[in-house]
């Protein structure tokens, strides 16, 4: 089945890219393979560890600060100083402890996209690895990256 769908036909030119195919890695000499699969290895290991160190070193500087542009009350079209004041609800309990959770919510958000950004620019390097061992023909240029 998996000469049917084009998976294993020896990285035709036309054949669509699958970069999880594991057909191109297996045509790579040995010291290559080795180093691809420990690029991969590696760069598991740092997201990991990156998520940890997020979790458990969640700047509190970076939430607060968002928490307090979240929490800022809106200039009025004109000058009333009765709107441009804080209002007491601004420091209710309930106000703070929802400005608070939006403000984590886009601390983590930032991390997660930090950590996709990562991914990608991971997997176009290891495209290019393979194009340096297997050639750039493989595949159609605008079907790549």
């Amino acid at each position: 089945m998996a000469d049917e769908d084009g998976a294993n036909n020896g990285g035709k030119i036309g054949k669509s890219f699958n970069k999880h195919s594991k057909a191109d890695i297996e045509k790579l000499p040995a010291r290559e393979k080795t180093q691809y699969e420990n690029n991969e290895i590696t760069f598991r290991r740092e997201q990991d560890r990156t998520k940890k160190e997020n979790d458990l070193r969640r700047d509190e500087r970076v939430i607060k600060e968002i928490q307090n542009q979240l929490g800022k009350p809106q200039p009025a079209p004109k000058p009333d100083f009765a709107r441009t004041t804080a209002s007491d609800d601004l420091f209710s309990p309930q106000k703070f402890k929802s400005l608070r959770d939006a403000a984590e919510k886009t601390v983590r958000e930032r991390e997660q996209n930090d950590l996709t950004e990562r991914a990608r620019r991971f997997e176009i390097s290891q495209v290019r690895f393979l194009d340096r061992h297997l050639g750039k023909d493989r595949y159609p240029s605008k079907e790549r990256e």
